[in-house]
């Protein structure tokens, strides 16, 4: 996935999977996940490996906040969609 591009260096496939996450962030209102996911990609795009790896992480630190924010204001039938 994602963090196996990066970790591989590969720009098109950190796009590829970037990309994938960030439409469905702005379609959810996701916006602060969107535009990490977007900086993911262009750190990547501009080499800046470094940037690209901590933008990764922010992303996915903020994922799961957002994640757990939801298993506790969503019932646990809706939560089954999620896992």
């Amino acid at each position: 996935g994602l963090r196996h591009a990066i970790d591989e260096q590969d720009a098109k496939a950190v796009n590829h999977f970037a990309y994938s996450l960030k439409g469905p962030c702005s379609t959810l209102g996701l916006n602060s996940l969107a535009k990490l996911a977007a900086s993911v990609t262009s750190d990547a795009e501009a080499g800046h490996w470094t940037r690209c790896q901590d933008g990764f992480a922010n992303l996915e630190n903020r994922y799961r906040k957002v994640m757990d924010h939801m298993s506790l204001s969503a019932p646990s039938q809706q939560l089954s969609l999620f896992k």
